[in-house]
């Protein structure tokens, strides 16, 4: 069927409507038959043949547009104080249901959930709403079956349902329906008659998409297994694109290589998932699962822990590179990894013949900068093992790619890209402009008229900026006109919080950002005694961390800014309340926006400028549309608004009022193809010579994988990622194997022995993870006769030493391996104080107060003062920043990767280096400090 000009308009109105835009209005009662007479053409039995033609977006967008207007029905503003009475609480739920029965009716069940969250449960009084309800949203059926409305034939239906969804007993199909229709002829109000023929065909989407359904595939035991426990975690129906891609698209039963490219929430994990179980048959092999953050790492790792059968080893790799790792061989391992740890992985163990899947997810991160380097050339090292005969399948996952062409050149003639655009949850995009302008813009959204682009307006309303802001990029007019702006944003946080909802997340660029923003948002908030007493966070922050006392004054009102400066355990909680729903605004920075699937209602991109200084620009395309995605999650949620903040502060080529609106507009284009680090021409020359390094390490670290070729230098190069847009990095790695080979500073790395064969020098080098001239500087560290003789001494001397090698990314640290005169307390001749107290496992406040300029600082509020959390200091606060950025990173992440490599080198050290145990240096390194999830996924402190 297809979307009539009168229900398109309907839903744009609805939608322009409650968010109080200027558009010609219907009555909501218009707007609801429209809906109504939409959906009652679904109801016919007839439609059960062709139900599965509904799960395709496009056919399927009624039905959309028909949930959609109910929903904004269903809550619209009620005059005269109605809204609380008994008639219209009662008319409130059964909107509701309708639209719940809309989203089940074309297989979006977690929409449908989203909406029943909202139901008011106490006044479904009958046995056909227990029935809509319970079927509409299958992950409630052990709720409804407790209802004591429930009649015991309705019971006896859901029990068989329920029995289905576990089984996926193909015989029950038919008759489920028949049963179903069976209590449809019971007699009922007029109203629950229409929601049941409804649920009919919501049942039929049951059975159409049921978990249960992947039974029949010829597969495996092991697949079976992992099956059952997925069921067992209550994901009862696949979505859509994941029952067409495995069941139309054939995606388990190919073994080429692959892309996947689902909208957010569109379900690309679980594909993930049922791909790997599908290849998932002898002890000994090994699926890989890449991830970019950690904190995204942790929570597929604890997916895959609760789905794989016990069988099956599921083991985390994440942080700093380390070649030290081997995967055990008696069992079938599942490996959740970050790039570097894979590579690590990779040169120990050299497991290719072993491996069945990889998956690589984020897959556009190719193009970021240095990691983007290791990950394309990982995918390098991949496929040339794939030439060599190795069956092992890549997948590729984005949610943000669009024109993946060159990609899929890449992975091979066969290779297949896999792609759907249905998503559960609608996306709204807003924009409120510094003249005091709150517009909507039609977006992606698949329901946009036909004469609409993207950049469309659909709307807008006068929303006042309550102070006016000036564009500048000069430092003093940015200083001085920040507090207008959080005060602005702030405004416009607490305006779409009473309009659309909450919780709210507030993306900044910066942690300065982040605390400036919630601390104005917290002005105008009351405290919330719920939370004053029920937050243990508050308790925990007054004992331990009194230099949060500003951020538990926030707390307790329902706001909280999250930041890599913060204490894990801190952070943590922080997370655990979004997820019970306490706070309703977090400002963070995109850290957190980017890699951890929270329940937010709507985003506001407070800094659309990313970067600092000569490095500031628009935010890239990808990286709005993984921001964007993370509101509106899909079972909590049927929609989520991401609103840019128009921030006039910074670049003027960028925020000048003759430009910024262009450059706003192409924050939600559809981004151009994805494009490799190798053929960047612009990056910073300590970026280009930061890649060089791993190109050459890349090199060699396949030289042993690959004894047979001559060329490897040619054959790596031919099969970049570069070289699919005729920019081949062959310059690249003929001056990458002109290093290897040379013998100007001694024993060379390898030899052309036609092929290449690494050198007992080489083989060292490759279980370091660095590139040839940082070897060669290590080599001359570890020959010292002056080598310290305690850990924090040695950390010392090693910063002094490495702390400017091409792979040490930190500026701050590379700063002050450089003894540049800057501002920042922590000097170089403070590291070895500083490495012991990380050693103790001192707290980092206490350590930074120790420093020598800390104590010696003359600000107006003294550091020791702001640590008693009693006076806020920006300045002080901003220092703390970076050195905890700098820290965690040195002792947490740097060093102990030099400890790693010393340890692969030892052989060509003194005596004394020889003698110490550096991998047990390197976990005392890593295990004594404040290291964790985020702070291992940074590289770069950002710049307040």
């Amino acid at each position: 069927m297809t979307l009539s000009d009168e229900l398109r308009h309907a839903d744009v109105t609805a939608f322009a409507m409650s968010r109080g835009l200027s558009v010609d209005p219907m009555s909501w009662g218009y707007l609801l038959a429209v809906a109504q007479q939409e959906i009652n053409q679904f109801q016919s039995r007839k439609l059960l043949d062709t139900s599965l033609d509904l799960l395709d977006e496009q056919t399927a967008s009624p039905l959309i547009a028909a949930a959609r207007v109910c929903f904004e029905v269903a809550k619209r503003p009620v005059l005269n104080d109605d809204g609380s009475g008994p008639e219209h609480r009662l008319e409130r739920t059964l909107l509701l249901l309708l639209s719940g029965c809309a989203y089940a009716m074309y297989g979006n069940f977690p929409s449908a959930a989203a909406t029943h969250k909202l139901v008011d449960k106490t006044l479904l009084e009958s046995d056909g709403l227990w029935l809509t309800f319970a079927v509409c949203n299958p992950a409630k059926i052990h709720e409804a079956v407790l209802s004591r409305h429930l009649t015991s034939e309705s019971r006896e239906f859901l029990e068989r349902l329920h029995h289905f969804l576990h089984s996926g007993d193909e015989s029950e199909n038919a008759k489920l329906i028949r049963h179903f229709e069976e209590l449809m002829v019971v007699q009922r109000p007029a109203s629950e008659i229409t929601m049941l023929r409804c649920a009919r065909l919501a049942l039929q989407q049951i059975v159409n998409t049921a978990t249960s359904s992947l039974y029949r595939l010829d597969q495996h035991k092991p697949f079976h297994h992992y099956i059952s426990r997925l069921i067992d975690d209550r994901r009862f129906c696949l979505l859509p694109p994941q029952r067409k891609l495995v069941f139309d698209d054939d995606l388990l039963d190919d073994d080429a290589n692959c892309i996947v490219t689902l909208p957010t929430s569109a379900g690309k994990t679980l594909i993930a998932e049922l791909v790997i179980a599908s290849r998932m048959r002898k002890a000994g092999r090994v699926a890989v699962y890449v991830v970019p953050y950690i904190a995204l790492g942790r929570q597929v790792l604890d997916t895959f822990r609760k789905h794989a059968p016990t069988e099956v080893g599921v083991l985390g790799y994440f942080g700093v590179f380390n070649s030290n790792d081997a995967l055990p061989k008696d069992s079938y391992s599942i490996v959740v990894a970050t790039p570097e740890r894979l590579d690590g992985l990779l040169r120990n163990t050299n497991f290719y013949a072993r491996l069945d899947t990889v998956v690589f997810d984020e897959a556009h991160g190719i193009e970021n900068g240095v990691r983007g380097a290791r990950l394309e050339s990982l995918i390098v090292r991949m496929r040339l093992q794939q030439k060599k005969a190795n069956t092992f399948r890549i997948v590729l996952l984005s949610a943000v790619l669009t024109d993946v062409r060159l990609l899929l050149n890449w992975l091979g003639p066969s290779a297949r890209h896999y792609n759907d655009s249905w998503r559960p949850t609608s996306r709204r995009i807003g924009i409120w402009t510094s003249d005091g302008l709150l517009r909507w813009i039609f977006g992606g959204d698949p329901l946009r008229p036909p004469n609409k682009g993207a950049a469309d307006y659909v709307g807008s309303k006068p929303l006042p900026v309550p102070q006016q802001v000036y564009p500048t990029d000069h430092f003093g007019g940015i200083t001085a006109q920040k507090p207008a702006t959080f005060g602005n944003a702030a405004y416009l946080a607490r305006y779409i919080q009473s309009t659309i909802g909450g919780p709210i997340l507030l993306a900044c660029s910066s942690k300065a950002n982040t605390r400036g923003l919630a601390a104005k948002i917290a002005e105008n908030e009351a405290p919330i005694p719920r939370l004053e007493t029920s937050l243990t966070v508050l308790e925990l922050i007054h004992s331990e961390y009194p230099h949060l006392k500003p951020l538990a004054h926030m707390l307790a009102r329902g706001v909280a800014y999250h930041n890599a400066s913060l204490p894990a355990e801190i952070r943590e909680a922080i997370e655990d309340a979004i997820k019970r729903r306490d706070l309703k605004y977090v400002a963070s920075t995109t850290t957190l926006a980017e890699g951890v699937d929270l329940p937010f209602r709507s985003t506001i991109i407070f800094d659309w400028l990313t970067g600092y200084k000569d490095t500031q620009a628009p935010m890239h395309s990808l990286l709005f549309r993984n921001i964007a995605g993370r509101c509106g999650r899909a079972g909590e949620f049927t929609e989520g608004d991401t609103i840019i903040f128009d921030n006039v502060l910074g670049k003027s080529i960028f925020t000048s009022n003759q430009t910024r609106r262009a450059h706003q507009t192409k924050l939600f284009a559809d981004p151009p193809p994805v494009a490799s680090i190798f053929a960047n021409d612009n990056l910073k020359p300590e970026t280009r010579r930061a890649v060089t390094a791993v190109v050459a390490s890349q090199l060699l670290a396949s030289i042993p994988e690959n004894p047979e070729v001559d060329d490897l230098e040619v054959q790596w190069a031919e099969n970049s990622y570069a070289a699919q847009y005729s920019n081949s990095p062959q310059a690249l790695l003929s001056s990458a194997r002109a290093e290897l080979l040379s013998e100007a500073h001694g024993e060379p790395f390898a030899r052309a022995a036609s092929p290449m064969q690494l050198t007992g020098l080489g083989e060292a080098a490759n279980r370091s993870g660095f590139g040839p001239a940082t070897c060669r500087t290590l080599l001359t560290f570890i020959a010292r006769d002056d080598q310290p003789l305690s850990p924090s001494d040695f950390a010392a001397d090693l910063i002094d030493a490495l702390g400017t090698c091409d792979e040490q990314e930190n500026e701050i640290l590379r700063d002050i391996a450089n003894r540049k005169k800057t501002p920042f307390f922590f000097k170089a001749s403070d590291v070895s104080t500083v490495a012991s107290s990380w050693l103790e496992g001192q707290n980092l406040t206490e350590t930074f107060l120790n420093l020598p300029k800390a104590k010696e600082s003359k600000a107006t509020v003294s550091p020791a003062d702001w640590a008693l959390g009693e006076r806020n200091s920006d300045s002080v606060s901003a220092q703390y920043d970076k050195f905890v950025d700098v820290t965690q990173y040195m002792f947490g992440t740097f060093v102990p990767w030099i400890c790693r490599a010393i340890h692969s080198f030892r052989a060509y050290g003194t005596s004394r280096v020889q003698d110490t145990d550096w991998l047990t240096w390197a976990e005392r390194f890593e295990n004594s400090g404040a290291i964790d999830a985020i702070a291992g996924d940074l590289s770069d402190a950002d710049a307040d």
